[in-house]
């Protein structure tokens, strides 16, 4: 399929709810792709920030897009070696905004709690914390923020 660029997304603002429906299960199918091919850089972080910027616009991302997109996106973060810390925050602000319930509705999944918690814990009191290693400005708001907007589906 077409990879999602970001002059595709800045044109659908001005559209109707289908045509943001079909570019919402592009970006989504952009997402899996990336993960899958474990392209964090380049095709995942374009594809998130379209997503986010779709998800700004005020456009309805549908129940079954956010199911399919949070189990990738939490895998991702809590279980990719070496990724960027700052592709993981931003990661999770999304992934925390996907998870927040609209209208009620919970998401029908179920997160693994452990992956998050050691990644908090490594990244914060383990003894791979060292005072040499930097990290990335409000990472571990965003992940606290993401274990709060994740707690329901443990």
């Amino acid at each position: 399929g077409k990879q999602v660029e970001r002059g595709d997304f800045e044109r659908c603002a001005g559209t109707s709810q289908e045509k943001a429906d079909e570019l919402c299960w592009q970006i989504v199918g952009e997402i899996e792709r990336g993960v899958k091919e474990k392209d964090f850089h380049l095709r995942t972080r374009t594809a998130i920030h379209a997503l986010q910027r779709h998800m700004d616009l005020k456009h309805i991302v549908p129940v079954a897009a956010r199911t399919q997109v949070a189990p990738l996106l939490y895998t991702a973060i809590t279980e990719t070696e070496d990724l960027d810390q700052l592709l993981i925050r931003n990661f999770c602000k999304v992934l925390a905004r996907i998870l927040k319930p609209k209208d009620g509705v919970l998401l029908p999944i179920e997160l693994p709690w452990r992956p998050l918690y050691q990644l908090i814990n490594c990244n914060y009191f383990g003894k791979a914390r060292t005072p040499q290693t930097p990290l990335c400005r409000n990472l571990g708001g965003s992940l606290v923020a993401l274990a709060r907007q994740a707690r329901r589906d443990f």
